[in-house]
């Protein structure tokens, strides 16, 4: 029934039995080969993989090699190079190189398609001496719902945007990676899960539980991401749309962001991000900046370190109060089916005097200061939307995505939206399906509150929490987020993760052991690297 929603408990019955599966089965472990392929050229690696089966292991010798198209793998076999990284300090032996000389094609190629449970581990993947217009959509692009891991891999100097792609609702792992050197304003990976549950635009991650702690996740862990293009703007960590779920932990971080977008930001009509779980990262930001946040779903961040300068924490907002995208949800401005509106309707409208990119002037009104804060302002000619974010006797102060060019002459309209679709704090719903979706209305969302707590901004040992940025007037504390409160019944998902437990490429120790903060709620604990749970290399 298009109203029905999903078992919250069926996906992960189903990932279960997968992972026991691929991590548990002798006979295919018996029955693997070794098939080693003469160099790292492309047609060399690919000799060897149209050899191979599912379970054998093709290896990458050390050299370097120039590769121009894409290799689609669709067995579950492990690509394994002789690069070898240390996430802990940062560098890499870069012994197994291949060079993105891909052809820029539209929409973009990657070095690898891969599904089906393949691996792709210790390779460096370099732009150094090859191509650097952009690439759309991914270096290494993974589909599929049989997890799959990317791991012990070098990415540098690559302007492919991003550099790790997940499309679909894959829940494996990328783990042990090195990302620096970064050419321009590149993601290291994004999420995207538009046929979770069998759905399409990320529906199907809307109509179940987040299912925090569970294994229906991407999970980014034990990577070292060290941004150099931070503008104080986004970028180097990791984006998601279309119903993405990720788990960010244990990664050290240099000026990245880990983000996630809205509703109605993606062609022709997806969903936003569906949840972000993100703990025990050491971040370290060496300018004005910030962490970024949500701008969809729900969101878990906890047990974080924070080095540096910090412009506001943990940002929370939704782009849609602000901007209106499109069909067919279009702005959030107090009139759309999709949301929970006043049912006052319009409370004020009028014909603009003057007005601008961040004003709207009408000389004929005499207000009381700010009582329209907070409000929707609505140019009923286009459905241009912008949030209002104080008043005097006559002008309204907006802000709008991209400057959507108000002028005198304007007629506007003033209304307030409560809810907005997908909003931070919201998750499960009523399943939308189709182009335009139905059933069309409000889906009847549940409460499903961000939580925040002991994230901890060194040295003063301040807090960091979510702050509500533009476009959070309907995202309310106490209802929608809790800062300094753990998530009642909450345990994170198993450390390492399960898929990490087949035999990676020897990782180099760090030259001197690493101080890490091992926290619980109430207390703080250093540890030395060499106490914390270790995936059996």
């Amino acid at each position: 029934m298009p109203n029905e929603k999903p078992e919250a408990g069926a996906n992960h019955a189903i990932l279960s039995s997968v992972l026991a599966a691929l991590l548990f089965a002798p006979s295919s472990a018996v029955q693997a080969r070794i098939i080693n392929a003469a160099s790292p050229s492309l047609a060399d690696v690919r000799r060897a993989i149209a050899s191979a089966a599912d379970g054998d292991t093709v290896i990458v010798p050390a050299g370097t090699a120039s590769w121009t198209s894409c290799l689609t793998i669709t067995k579950g076999i492990t690509i394994q190079g002789q690069t070898t990284t240390d996430t802990v300090n940062g560098t890499a032996n870069d012994q197994t190189n291949l060079v993105d000389n891909l052809v820029r094609v539209p929409g973009g190629q990657g070095y690898f398609n891969v599904s089906n449970g393949a691996r792709i581990t210790g390779i460096t993947f370099t732009g150094q001496g090859g191509l650097q217009t952009p690439m759309s959509n991914g270096a290494i692009r993974i589909g599929g719902n049989v997890p799959v891991r990317v791991d012990h891999c070098h990415f540098k100097h690559l302007n492919h945007s991003p550099m790790v792609a997940v499309w679909d609702a894959n829940f494996g792992v990328g783990d042990h990676n090195l990302f620096d050197d970064f050419v321009n304003e590149n993601f290291s990976f994004r999420i995207e899960m538009a046929h979770y549950g069998g759905a399409d635009n990320g529906d199907g991650a809307f109509a179940d539980v987040a299912g925090y702690g569970g294994p229906n996740f991407w999970f980014i862990e034990d990577n070292y991401i060290n941004y150099t293009h931070w503008n104080g703007g986004g970028g180097g960590g990791v984006d998601a749309f279309h119903g993405g779920k990720y788990v960010f932990r244990h990664n050290k971080v240099f000026n990245a962001t880990t983000l996630g977008h809205s509703t109605g930001s993606t062609w022709p009509r997806g969903r936003g991000v569906r949840a972000e779980e993100i703990y025990n990262n050491e971040w370290h930001m060496d300018t004005l900046g910030t962490i970024d946040g949500t701008t969809g779903g729900s969101a878990l961040y906890h047990d974080n370190s924070f080095f540096g300068v910090l412009q506001y924490g943990i940002g929370l907002g939704v782009y849609r109060a602000f901007w209106s995208y499109g069909s067919p949800f279009y702005g959030a401005d107090g009139t759309s089916q999709w949301d929970v509106n006043d049912a006052h309707g319009l409370y004020e409208s009028g014909t603009a005097t003057s007005a601008g990119n961040t004003f709207i002037t009408d000389t004929g009104k005499s207000w009381t200061t700010n009582q329209w804060a907070g409000y929707s302002v609505k140019r009923p000619s286009d459905g241009a939307t912008a949030v209002i974010t104080g008043n005097s006797n006559n002008t309204l102060q907006i802000v709008s995505w991209l400057n959507e060019n108000w002028s005198g002459g304007n007629r506007y309209e003033i209304r307030r939206v409560l809810v907005i679709l997908d909003q931070p704090g919201r998750g499960r719903g009523d399943l939308l399906s189709g182009n335009p979706p139905t059933p069309a209305g409000w889906p009847n969302q549940e409460l499903e509150p961000c939580y925040s707590w002991n994230n901890i901004h060194s040295p003063g040992g301040e807090h960091v929490n979510f702050s509500r940025q533009t476009g959070a007037q309907t995202i309310l504390q106490g209802r929608d987020y809790f800062n300094d409160t753990p998530m009642p019944g909450y345990t994170p998902y198993t450390y390492p993760h399960p898929l990490t437990r087949s035999q990676p490429p020897c990782e180099p120790k760090a030259s001197s052991p690493r101080q890490v903060r091992k926290k619980k709620w109430g207390k703080t604990k250093k540890i030395r690297t060499s106490e914390m749970p270790q995936p059996n290399r």
